[in-house]
């Protein structure tokens, strides 16, 4: 059933505008709108901190209603449903906020006299905690997809009506190999950055929630993420400093709606007497808060890797064959069989290989979602094998790496690589029917390319075998990377901030293909991404995003800080809506060094009263402005450090 407008509720504001309320429920048909007149109605921003890198800023509407006319079709706020009601909140004919109604914290008078009911509507940020990235397990958890279509998978996932938002990028940090704002106004980094879906796998089976996921990636770029004008933004912290900024803005599918360098958002905090823009300070409560800053940044990166590479090593058949998704099943002789097996007692089912055919026969599984490897790299193996028959039965493992161009190398059983295609692990037959693991590590990898696996059962006698709980992981000698910027080496003020992507996991060996680290970004042609830069900001290139981010934090907190605790109105601006997006200004007399006109600030903790046409916020100062700073790039291999 499609949702449809079935409450209104109107309040009268003091900034020559009408907000208008919808709240739309899914039904057959759409139906009489009940309207009720609204009391109060604020927008409220509630970070957890005022560090605006700060990635996911939340927001809520409260909202309060005279119900004392119509007790009877009031909102049904007694359902455990978060999604019952989808809220709209227009501001005259402008979409500026949309979210689901909660059905906790309401309040309703219990009097003989005029009553009211309150409630609230959030952004869904906070509800993308109970929502795992949805992907099915047929999906190679080794393919890589840009991160755009991860946000979009995110935000997507809270199925706002009658369709998702809109997403705005404001960010134009680029590797070397991407496309920047130069080549065309839309090109913006997310769309060209790359993460394999093994990335997000909270375990080897299920994956991450949505809202750890648009957190990780928001802090990777030193972006911030809110609803603003009834769209998703993500904004580069620093970059939102300038008046004009290069955007994109995106459809739910992907699709670039509009794109340019003129996003200009800035109202300037003036004067009552005198004020063209429509911003300015009321009931004298205006107060500058000084904030220690620091001198140095530290971005530490204890390099971590999947718990198991292999795509559906549980099994996990598929909806229209017996057979489980990426494994590829072949005989080269009727009469044997491949029978899927689920295990009540554990979280994997196994391959039951019988062969009943004839004496050359010879029975494979292949995967078929292993990921691409790295020189230098290895591997380390394990399966579990139950045998049925102990006559002359051969079960044996192989892998082998497939370039691009070149020859195709073969692991045997120690280990060792070679372009011999007989080279395999052997499996004995094992003399009772009980399990066993069996184990292989490799040498590093002779080349870059990708990474098959096959097991093979050959045999000269009718024969049985069962396997199950494939574990592939990989060792790498890059153990640890730390980033530092600092202006001087006073230790005293440190800033260890966390940036989970992002970082060069450069090779002993040189190779700068195909990573197999969590967190390392790929291109469209699996190389890292490296050698970054700021289109449209301060020069300077950078290895790694990471060692971009700490020169960008120290450009905000290599000084000390000045924010604003104050009361402002009025929330219609002469350069639009006061909301998260605003770039703000204030006009200042003060003396050097506490003047603040020619400072930037975005908003923090708000609440924004539309009837009152006031707003109660704090003001958190930005800086797109180079400090200079001293880098250190620092990667530990094994116990060694290079």
């Amino acid at each position: 059933m499609a949702y449809y407008n079935k409450y209104k509720f109107t309040f009268a504001t003091r900034a020559n505008k009408t907000a208008y309320l919808y709240l739309q429920e899914s039904l057959g048909s759409a139906p009489t709108v009940i309207e009720y007149q609204g009391v109060d109605i604020n927008l409220q921003y509630l970070p957890n901190s005022d560090d605006p890198f700060e990635p996911i800023f939340a927001s809520q509407l409260g909202i309060t209603i005279d119900i004392t006319d119509d007790l009877v079709n009031i909102p049904n706020l007694v359902t455990l449903n978060d999604r019952k009601y989808f809220a709209q909140l227009y501001l005259d004919a402008t979409l500026e906020w949309c979210g689901w109604v909660l059905s906790d914290s309401v309040s309703i008078g219990f009097s003989t006299g005029r009553r009211q009911m309150s409630f609230n509507a959030i952004d869904g940020l906070g509800m993308l905690q109970d929502i795992a990235l949805p992907q099915t397990f047929n999906t190679s958890i080794n393919e890589k997809n840009n991160l755009l279509y991860f946000m979009r998978l995110c935000f997507n996932a809270l199925d706002f009506q009658p369709t998702n938002s809109n997403i705005v990028i404001v960010c134009s940090y680029f590797s070397s190999g991407m496309s920047n704002r130069s080549v065309q106004s839309y090109n913006e980094p997310f769309i060209q950055s790359y993460l394999p879906y093994r990335t997000f796998l909270e375990n080897p089976s299920t994956y991450k929630n949505c809202l750890e996921i648009l957190s990780n990636i928001a802090k990777t770029f030193g972006c911030r993420i809110f609803q603003a004008g009834g769209k998703w933004w993500v904004v580069a912290i620093n970059e939102f400093a300038n008046t004009n900024n290069w955007y994109t803005e995106y459809n739910s599918s992907g699709t670039v709606v509009t794109s340019g360098s003129s996003l200009n958002t800035l109202s300037t905090i003036q004067a009552y007497t005198g004020n063209t823009s429509d911003l300015y300070f009321i009931n004298n409560s205006q107060v500058k808060l000084l904030k220690k800053g620091f001198n140095k940044v530290v971005i530490n990166n204890s390099i971590t890797y999947p718990d198991n590479y292999m795509t559906n090593w549980n099994l996990r058949p598929s909806q229209n064959t017996n057979q489980p998704y990426n494994w590829n099943p072949v005989t080269t002789s009727t009469g044997n069989s491949f029978v899927i097996v689920d295990n009540v007692d554990e979280n994997y089912a196994t391959y039951i290989l019988t062969r009943g055919g004839t004496p050359t026969s010879k029975m494979t599984i292949f995967n078929t979602g292993l990921p691409k490897v790295s020189l230098g790299d290895s591997l380390d193996y394990t399966m579990t094998f139950l045998f049925g028959s102990v006559s002359a039965v051969n079960g044996y493992v192989q892998f082998f790496i497939t370039p691009t161009a070149g020859s195709v190398y073969y692991m045997d059983f120690d280990g060792s690589w070679s372009t011999n295609s007989n080279n395999n692990a052997l499996v004995g037959p094992n003399q009772s029917y009980a399990p066993f693991n069996f184990n292989v590590k490799s040498k590093p990898f002779p080349i870059d390319g990708q990474l098959s696996f096959g097991f093979f059962l050959d045999s000269t006698t009718t024969s049985t075998v069962t396997v199950g709980n494939f574990q592939l992981s990989f060792n790498s000698t890059l153990k640890s990377v730390v980033y530092t910027a600092y202006t001087d080496n006073n230790k005293q003020y440190v800033n260890t901030i966390d940036v989970p992507y992002g970082f060069y996991a450069q090779s002993v060996t040189g190779t700068d293909t195909n990573p197999i680290q969590i967190g390392a970004l790929y291109l469209s042609n699996d190389s890292i991404a490296i050698n970054w830069s700021r289109y449209g900001g301060p020069g300077g290139g950078f290895v790694s995003l990471q060692e971009l981010l700490t020169q960008q934090f120290i450009n905000i907190y290599g000084k000390n800080i000045i924010n604003l605790d104050c009361d402002l109105s009025s929330y219609s601006t002469t350069n639009g809506i006061f909301n998260a997006s605003k770039l703000i200004k204030a006009t200042d007399t003060d003396p050097s060094p506490i003047n603040i006109a020619s400072d930037s600030y975005m908003l923090g903790n708000a609440t924004i009263s539309f009837v009152d046409n006031q707003i109660n916020s704090t003001l958190l100062q930005i800086s797109n402005t180079e400090i200079a700073s001293t880098k250190t790039n620092d990667y530990y291999y094994e116990s060694s450090q290079f």
